[in-house]
């Protein structure tokens, strides 16, 4: 990897810290609240479609500043996310999930509005693969690390504690925003009209390309119901924070001896796909038992393949990006960001209304067996021999 990537990584494993904590103890924190699982589903839809809603707002200033600029109010909003969890105890939950939703979405559509093109614009074609790799390792080892600190500061001092603790790393990361290589946009092309050039047809122009579109809906959903129902068993399992905090640094460790396997084994990307959608099913399939036991070793089947499948369908996704122009490539992540959080608010607001723990497990098992399908046949249809084809690049 460049330098500037290794930057990159720096920061954003200072992101995964944050995310990571909301990930797991901020939806502990909801989910203790009313041991609803339709409050978890409504918290991550209202920042996913803050995240989504913002991507357009969030590439305008950046192109107007900087990807450092970007970078800083990124933490910026995640500072005013924990004040708010810290000081507002509204005596109507919804509002509290509102009023923290909201600057958490702002917090990473910021991050990813920076991220996305620092990362496509720092690397080459064969760096991505090996970016994501180790971004989603060096995000397993903060997952075992993080949660088992912040189940200690939550033991020691309380949730409202742990939030004071997380709100001072975040002024630590404003900080490191400013190590962020600066990318200055509009000094590198015309800015002025760029929406009007961003339309979808401008950006996706071959069949490839509309199949590659279409594969970021697909994988987001499959991603997302894997996230949300390890989320939910690991919830249902215990009520106990350092038990909660144990069993994600578990799920964590998985995924470490999963990536130094991916380093070894050299399959081909659509080897691994599969391995990680047969993965996937099978996870799935044990939750029809409806045991605490096999909610957690479905949570370890599934943390595996998820891993696989998001290693490949990442950087089949910034592949694309390396041989085009630094405007094509933000057209392409505008949409990108657009369609991959609309598509995952979407698939959560449909879950808020649908009583999962009670009669649907054959029919989430039968969603993911047909996401598998869509999602094979898309890979197909993109790549020629196992990698994301040139005419999809050439064609955005």
């Amino acid at each position: 990897m460049s330098p500037q990537l290794k930057r990159l990584l720096t920061f954003n494993m200072g992101y995964a810290i944050i995310y990571n904590y909301i990930n797991i103890f901020v939806n502990f924190y909801i989910w203790q609240q009313t041991k609803s699982f339709s409050d978890i589903c409504l918290f991550n839809f209202v920042l996913f479609l803050v995240v989504g809603a913002n991507a357009i707002i969030g590439y305008a200033v950046l192109l107007r500043t900087s990807t450092r600029f970007n970078s800083l109010l990124s933490v910026v909003f995640a500072v005013i996310g924990f004040v708010v969890l810290m000081l507002y105890h509204p005596a109507n939950h919804v509002w509290l999930i509102l009023s923290v939703g909201v600057p958490m979405g702002l917090f990473v559509s910021y991050f990813w509005t920076a991220g996305n093109i620092s990362i496509s614009k720092q690397g080459q074609s064969e760096d991505f693969a090996i970016y994501w790799s180790y971004s989603n390792t060096f995000t397993q080892v903060i997952s075992v690390v993080n949660p088992l600190l912040s189940a200690l500061f939550i033991f020691l001092f309380g949730f409202v504690g742990s939030f004071v603790i997380m709100t001072i790393f975040i002024g630590f990361m404003i900080y490191v925003s400013f190590l962020v290589p600066k990318i200055v946009l509009h000094k590198e092309f015309q800015v002025q009209g760029f929406l009007r050039r961003a339309t979808y047809k401008s950006v996706f122009t071959s069949k490839k390309a509309h199949w590659l579109y279409a594969s970021m809906s697909v994988g987001v959903i499959y991603a997302q119901l894997q996230n949300i129902f390890a989320l939910l068993f690991t919830f249902q399992v215990t009520n106990k924070t350092l038990v909660v905090a144990s069993l994600s640094a578990g799920y964590a460790l998985v995924t470490i001896g999963s990536f130094l396997a991916y380093l070894k084994l050299h399959f081909s990307p659509s080897t691994w796909l599969k391995f990680a959608i047969v993965l996937n099913a099978i996870g799935i399939f044990l939750d029809l038992f409806h045991l605490p036991v096999f909610y957690i070793l479905s949570n370890f089947l599934t943390t595996i393949g998820i891993f696989y499948f998001n290693t490949i369908w990442t950087a089949q996704q910034f592949a694309v990006t390396a041989d085009i122009s630094l405007e094509e490539r933000i057209r392409y992540f505008l949409w990108r960001e657009v369609n991959l959080d609309m598509t995952r608010s979407l698939f959560l607001l449909l879950l808020i209304f649908v009583p999962v723990l009670h009669r649907h497990f054959i029919d989430m098992f039968i969603l993911v067996l047909i996401l598998s399908g869509c999602f094979i046949f898309m890979d197909r249809k993109m790549n020629a021999k196992d990698s994301v084809s040139s005419d999809v690049a050439h064609s955005i």
